[in-house]
């Protein structure tokens, strides 16, 4: 079914389709996206089948944990993800050793939970400043241990830059 409720957020990179049921799909500055549960997202990951990651839409989406856990070969652009929605992110990129993408316009404000999201990302090096973390007063525990190419700005925690 594609429906209209699909549109880019006002930060320019964000695709966003809250209205959507999983498997709806609408067009956003000529590309199809498609919004995708947790259960789809996961079944995709598992299949080892990255592509259609990029044009999904996930703004019903409330739990990241683990998702891309141990996935190696994972680099696809996931920037346009809606996560203003999720609340856990622990362990998401956990041992992701080639995820690499810039993940800096992405709205964690309502996460709760971000202990070990990057640990041993040996290949993630990009900029978080930007990210509003003010549910969260410290650093995570392990959120960034072993991330040995991140020499970018990390979250400020505790703070939301405007």
């Amino acid at each position: 079914v594609t429906v209209a409720d699909f549109l880019l957020a006002a930060n320019g990179v964000t695709v966003l389709c809250t209205g959507a049921n999983a498997g709806d799909t609408g067009e956003v500055g000529g590309v199809i996206y498609t919004a995708r549960s947790e259960i789809q997202i996961d079944g995709l990951i598992d299949a080892e089948n990255y592509e259609p990651l990029v044009t999904t839409c996930t703004s019903n989406v409330t739990r990241m944990t683990r998702m891309f856990l141990e996935v190696d070969d994972f680099n696809q652009d996931i920037g346009s993800w809606d996560v203003s929605s999720v609340t856990k992110m622990d362990l998401m990129f956990y041992e992701a050793e080639s995820f690499n993408q810039d993940i800096g316009s992405w709205d964690v404000s309502s996460v709760t939970d971000l202990t070990f999201m990057f640990q041993d990302a040996e290949s993630f090096n990009q900029n978080l400043s930007g990210w509003c973390v003010s549910h969260i007063a410290s650093k995570p525990t392990a959120f960034d241990v072993g991330a040995t190419s991140w020499v970018l700005p990390r979250p400020v925690w505790g703070t939301c830059p405007s």
